[in-house]
């Protein structure tokens, strides 16, 4: 092996190390910025039952089709079940182009809720029995509980 081969192997090595010690440079840096990315996410369990839509573990649990109140640009989970025995339904947001598929007694569904940035009213109901479960999702851009 002749000397400049020795001098190679070594310089290459010395070149890796320098990138690692770099790459966990740039790790710390990355793990001691603060997160500034999208806000964890709201869930929530929208039941079917009694023909109306109800909110469980909420204030307004006995409330029927209540009010759903999301700040703007929020990420909302709907957890959607059908807890109305021997009827199917579905729900559907449907200016947040959301709709669940049509659930028999004791399924359920997730739903990923893009709330809109901008402030407003939106309406939420079941396809198959509009007249009696429809409510309302408000958007609000003030701090306010759900």
């Amino acid at each position: 092996m002749s000397r400049y081969n020795g001098y190679s192997r070594i310089g290459g090595v010395l070149a890796i190390v320098g990138m690692l010690a770099a790459i966990a440079g740039m790790l710390a840096a990355i793990a001691a910025t603060p997160d500034h990315g999208p806000q964890p996410e709201t869930e929530i369990v929208i039941v079917a039952r009694g023909m109306t839509f109800k909110v469980v573990g909420a204030s307004s649990i006995d409330q029927a089709n209540p009010t759903l109140r999301f700040p703007a640009g929020a990420s909302i989970t709907v957890i959607f079940r059908n807890e109305d025995p021997g009827m199917r339904h579905d729900l559907v947001f449907e200016a947040l182009g959301v709709r669940s598929r049509v659930l028999a007694f004791g399924e359920q569904q997730r739903l990923i809720l893009a709330i809109p940035k901008e402030p407003g009213t939106h309406a939420y109901r079941c396809s198959l029995h509009p007249q009696t479960m429809r409510g309302w999702l408000t958007v609000y851009t003030e701090p306010r509980s759900l």
